[in-house]
């Protein structure tokens, strides 16, 4: 008996924000994506739970906040954030209720993989081009089998160093700067490396793509692509301002009406897709579940938006503690540590971008809270959350953000979180101790 559930196809990018020609960017060079949002649906206020790539990436498949599914950091055996052990990633929900599964490149989401039920498939390295060849070749085998599949994708690109893979710059539509970074020439060449960056993974795109229509896969198949968090500049990746959780997310599935070049503006979270992807093989979600469907708008189909998106923030190389609940018009922004006004998220010693309207980025530093009129400050320069004017709207959102910890049972309200080498260094200390 034939099953005729819909394949699904899931590839996640580093760091690429919404930095696609299809969101305002053509400088990018990425016309294999533009033609995916041409034919599909988009999503212009797609918000990850977190500007972290673990605990983002946690979120999307297993559709909960960082705070809850317990990667507060990032997943590896440097730092030892990982899932809590009774987390059920989409991967298993999906094998579990019949589908083959499978991961071509890595995932970032654990550092248990035996855990999830994928195929390993073979990869040389993690760059989008080797990827793009295990995923084709992948799929070129399932063109004959009637049992659907899940296909997760994770390669490197856009993350830095961008010039890894031997990935030349592109400039050949000119180069894209960001309204908040200073425009000089350190910055022009920073940006015309992440294009190429950008544009590489295009090229990566457009492969799987045509596989997808080569195979005949392309009609029954839900394909996504999604980033991860922001971008990985000043103000961006590493914090809770708009350019550090706004994401692409692009979604196409022919045979199920989600074509067409359709864009939506409702506000959706990372922690959605898993509730909307297991909507639509009709398998219902556990009670843990904190996103919600957002099949409905796929489907083109009556949806009632969420009042407002939360993001949060635990530690990067540091504990650099937050939360944020964003409205149509509003931020406010909740700072549990202190430390800079934001994180080099350029990974260089010395950055060769700088925001163009803080004097003295170094000595920049975290109050208490931060509230922004977004409508009328979109850069978020202004902070009004001290401004008599605006005490009613910081009060309604300092208690929504606070009704939502409180909901989600966030450990935050308990005190800080605590990260894996705390007790690894106390137990180091205490084996000392005991020592003769």
């Amino acid at each position: 008996m034939t099953d005729n559930r819909p394949n699904i196809l899931v590839i996640v990018s580093h760091d690429i924000g919404k930095h696609l020609g299809c969101y305002g960017v053509p400088q990018a060079g990425t016309p294999h994506l533009d033609r995916l949002a041409s034919e599909g649906v988009r999503f212009d206020r797609f918000y990850s739970t977190s500007p972290q790539c673990s605990p983002a990436r946690a979120s999307l498949f297993t559709g909960r906040f960082p705070h809850s599914h317990g990667v507060i950091g990032i997943c590896s055996t440097k730092f030892d954030f990982d899932l809590h052990k009774d987390e059920q990633h989409l991967s298993s929900l999906l094998h579990k209720c019949g589908y083959d599964t499978a991961l071509a490149g890595f995932q970032h989401e654990t550092i248990r993989p035996h855990d999830l039920p994928f195929k390993k498939l073979p990869n040389d390295d993690s760059s989008c081009d080797c990827v793009a060849d295990t995923t084709v070749d992948y799929l070129h085998t399932r063109r004959d089998d009637d049992k659907p599949f899940y296909l997760q994708v994770g390669w490197s690109q856009a993350h830095r160093p961008f010039e890894k893979f031997d990935t030349p710059p592109y400039t050949e539509k000119g180069v894209f700067l960001p309204p908040w970074i200073e425009d000089e020439p350190s910055a022009r060449e920073d940006f015309a490396a992440f294009q190429g960056s950008m544009h590489r993974l295009d090229g990566a795109m457009g492969r799987i793509i045509g596989a997808l229509e080569q195979t005949g896969l392309a009609e029954n198949t839900i394909l996504v692509f999604i980033g991860d968090h922001g971008i990985p500049f000043a103000r961006g990746k590493h914090s809770l301002y708009e350019a550090g959780c706004e994401i692409s997310a692009l979604f196409r599935w022919p045979a199920g009406g989600w074509s067409g070049g359709r864009t939506h503006s409702e506000f959706l979270s990372g922690a959605d897709l898993l509730p909307t992807l297991l909507d639509v093989i009709g398998e219902s979600v556990g009670d843990n579940v904190q996103g919600r469907s957002f099949r409905a708008l796929l489907d083109g189909k009556d949806y009632r938006t969420a009042e407002a998106v939360f993001t949060e923030q635990n530690f990067n190389a540091y504990a650099d503690v937050g939360r944020a609940v964003r409205t149509a018009r509003y931020k406010l922004i909740a700072n549990f540590t202190p430390g800079r006004g934001f994180y080099d998220s350029s990974q260089l010693w010395r950055p060769l971008s700088t925001v163009s309207f803080i004097a003295d980025q170094p000595r920049t530093q975290h109050p208490p809270l931060e509230f922004y009129d977004l409508e009328n400050d979109p850069l978020e320069k202004s902070n009004l959350a001290d401004d008599a004017a605006y005490g009613d709207k910081v009060a309604q959102l300092a208690s929504m953000l606070y009704q939502w910890m409180e909901e989600t049972e966030d450990p935050l309200l308990q005190g800080l979180p605590e990260p894996p080498i705390y007790r690894k260094t106390l137990g180091l200390l205490a084996n000392a101790q005991n020592k003769p």
